[in-house]
């Protein structure tokens, strides 16, 4: 990791997704997308979503919660671009990046 914030002179190799009412969305089509993204361009408040196969982030705006429209719009992309899309259905996890973080790099260890 870079310190304690997100590397804005990294490329973005992920798709960015312009949605008119939401916050900057970033959907990572691969592994080393998803780890990209988690790694050097989220932080903090921001969110993320996952299905098994694709991750979601939801850039967070400082002092404001996620509106229900950006969750939903995160949720059905990363059902749509989850190895499991052809069903039609699947469950969806979401948490803010830093428990996330926590969780990858615990401290102490």
């Amino acid at each position: 990791m870079n310190g304690c914030r997100p590397d804005p002179s990294r490329r973005h190799p992920q798709k960015q997704l312009p949605i008119s009412h939401s916050p900057q969305i970033f959907v990572g089509r691969t592994a080393s997308e998803n780890e990209e993204l988690l790694r050097h361009h989220v932080w903090g408040n921001d969110y993320w979503f996952h299905c098994p196969g694709a991750y979601v982030f939801v850039k967070s705006v400082p002092g404001k919660s996620l509106p229900l429209d950006t969750m939903l719009d995160a949720g059905n992309l990363a059902l749509f671009y989850s190895k499991g899309k052809s069903s039609g259905q699947g469950d969806v996890y979401y948490t803010q990046v830093r428990l996330k973080l926590l969780f990858i790099n615990p401290v102490g260890f």
